[in-house]
C-alpha cells in the first residue's frame, strides 16, 4: 500500500506507479496531452487496479460505444479481478467507472457523490463525476456535488474551473464569474476556467466581453488537449455568431474546429453544432456537410446519450442521407422501447421526438419540427450536454416557428428567452422576422 500526493491510499508497492498517478492527476486536470501516458502505465502495471480504471476512463470519455466496448471494458475487467484486495475507495471508483461504461449514469452519479463525501480530495473522481453530469444533466444536483467538494480544494485553479461551471449551469452567473476569475488568477492558462467564463458571457449576452477575453485566452489553448482547443474555439465562434460576425465564425470553424481529429466525437459535435447554428442564422454553408456526415455515420446509431444522436441525425440529413438518418431514428426508437424507469422517459418521451424534430428541420419540414419540439421544450436538457449546447434546440424551435408562419408564438418565445435583457444582434435579427 502506497499513498499518492493527495494522501490517498493506492493498492500498489511501486513508487513508479504512484509517480505515474500523480503525473496523470496533474495532466488530466490541466487537460494536457501527457495524460494519455496513463495508457502505457496501465499496460506496464496490470497489477494496479486504479491505473487500469484511470486508463479505462480515458476511453469512456471518448463517448464512443465502440471504444468503450473494445478498450475500456477489458481494463475494467482487469481491475475487477483484483476487487478483493482493493481499498474501499478503489472499489467504489471501480463500481463508478463500471456502471458508467454500462451507461447507468444515475447509479454512477450516486457513487461519485459517495466518493466525494468520504474522500473529497479525490479530484480525479470529482472530474469524472463532472462528466457524468454532462451525460445525464441535473444542474442543481451538480452544483451541490461541487459545493460539497469545494472546502477540500481551497487553492486549486482546476477545481475552481469545475465549480464555476457548475455555478453557471445552475443559474448563478455572478458567482460563476467570480470563481472562474479566482482560478485564472491562480493560473492564467487554466482552460476549463476560460470555458466556464465562456458560458457566463453567452448566458448574459455579453458578447464584447466574451470575444475580447477569448481572443486573449486563445493562444494558451495550444498547450492543451485537442478536445479543449476545439471546444473553446467553438465558444468563441458562437460569440461571433450571436454578434453576426458570421464570416469570422466560419473562418474559425475551418481553422480550429473541424478537420484535425475528424474521428473524435467531441470534434464532430462541435462542428455539427456550429454549422447548424449558421443555418439558424441564415448563413448556411453546404461544403462541409458530406465530410461531416461520413465521419458521424459509423457511430450515429450508438445509444451513448441522446444529445449525440440528435447531432448525428442532423448531419446525415443535411448531407442528403435521408434514409440513413431515418434508420438512426428507428434504431433509437427500438432502444427507447427497451428501457425502463427514468431512462425510458428520457429516451422514448424526450429523445425520440427531439431527434425526429431535428431531422425535420434539416429537411425543411418546419411545421413538423415545431410540432415535435414544442411539447418537450422545457425538458430537452435531460438528453445530455450543457446549457449552451442545448440552447441549439431552443433556437431550432424558434426558427421553425418563424419559418412555419407562427410568428406570434416565435415572438413570445423570444421575449421569454430575453427576459428583459437587450437582444444580441442575432436575436434582433430573429425579432425582425417575427
Amino acid at each position: 500500500m502506497k499513498r499518492d500526493a493527495r494522501d490517498l491510499p493506492v493498492t500498489t508497492d511501486s513508487d513508479r506507479v504512484i509517480a505515474g498517478i500523480d503525473s496523470f492527476t496533474a495532466d488530466f486536470m490541466e487537460a494536457r496531452n501527457e495524460a494519455s501516458a496513463i495508457l502505457d502505465l496501465a499496460a506496464r502495471h496490470e497489477d494496479c487496479a486504479l491505473v487500469q480504471l484511470y486508463a479505462a476512463a480515458m476511453h469512456v470519455y471518448s463517448q464512443s460505444g465502440e471504444a468503450i466496448a473494445c478498450h475500456a471494458r477489458p481494463l475494467i475487467d482487469r481491475a475487477a479481478r483484483q476487487r478483493a484486495r482493493l481499498t474501499e475507495r478503489e472499489r467504489m471508483v471501480l463500481e463508478m467507472i463500471e456502471t458508467w461504461s454500462r451507461r447507468e449514469y444515475l447509479r454512477a452519479i450516486t457513487l461519485a457523490e459517495s466518493i466525494a463525501e468520504q474522500w473529497p480530495r479525490d479530484i480525479i473522481a470529482a472530474k469524472l463525476g463532472e462528466f457524468l453530469f454532462y451525460e445525464s444533466p441535473d444542474f442543481q444536483r451538480h452544483l451541490r456535488y461541487m459545493a460539497r467538494l469545494a472546502p477540500a480544494h481551497p487553492a486549486s485553479s482546476t477545481f475552481d474551473a469545475m465549480h464555476a461551471f457548475a455555478l453557471e449551469l445552475a443559474g448563478h452567473c455572478a458567482d460563476a464569474e467570480r470563481v472562474a476569475e479566482k482560478g485564472i488568477a491562480l493560473d492564467p492558462s487554466t482552460p476549463w476556467a476560460h470555458h466556464a467564463l465562456g458560458h457566463v458571457y453567452l448566458t448574459q449576452g455579453r458578447l464584447a466581453d466574451g470575444i475580447a477575453a477569448f481572443e486573449r485566452f486563445a493562444p494558451s489553448w495550444a498547450a492543451h488537449v485537442r478536445v479543449l482547443q476545439c471546444h473553446n474555439a467553438w465558444h468563441l465562434a458562437v460569440l461571433y455568431l450571436f454578434d453576426l460576425q458570421l464570416d469570422r465564425a466560419l473562418s474559425l470553424f475551418e481553422r480550429c474546429i473541424w478537420g484535425v481529429e475528424p474521428d473524435s466525437v467531441n470534434e464532430q459535435v462541435d462542428a455539427v453544432a456550429l454549422l447548424w447554428r449558421l443555418d439558424l442564422a441564415g448563413h448556411s454553408t453546404e461544403a462541409p456537410w458530406p465530410a461531416l456526415a461520413a465521419a458521424v455515420a459509423p457511430r450515429a446509431a450508438e445509444q451513448v446519450f441522446p444529445f449525440l444522436n440528435a447531432h448525428a441525425v442532423y448531419a446525415l440529413s443535411r448531407a442528403g442521407q435521408t434514409e440513413q438518418a431515418r434508420a438512426v431514428g428507428a434504431a433509437m426508437r427500438d432502444y427507447a422501447d427497451r428501457q425502463s424507469g427514468s431512462y425510458r422517459r428520457v429516451w422514448r418521451d424526450i429523445a425520440v421526438p427531439l431527434v425526429e424534430g431535428c431531422r425535420a428541420f434539416a429537411e425543411r419540414e418546419y411545421t413538423r419540427c415545431a410540432t415535435l419540439l414544442e411539447p418537450i421544450a422545457g425538458e430537452i436538457g435531460c438528453v445530455g450536454g450543457s446549457d449552451a449546447q442545448n440552447d441549439l434546440f431552443a433556437q431550432t424551435l424558434l426558427v421553425a416557428l418563424i419559418e412555419s408562419g407562427r410568428k406570434r408564438d416565435a415572438a413570445a418565445l423570444l421575449a421569454q428567452r430575453l427576459g428583459g435583457r437587450k437582444p444580441t444582434p442575432l436575436e434582433a435579427h430573429w425579432l425582425e422576422r417575427t
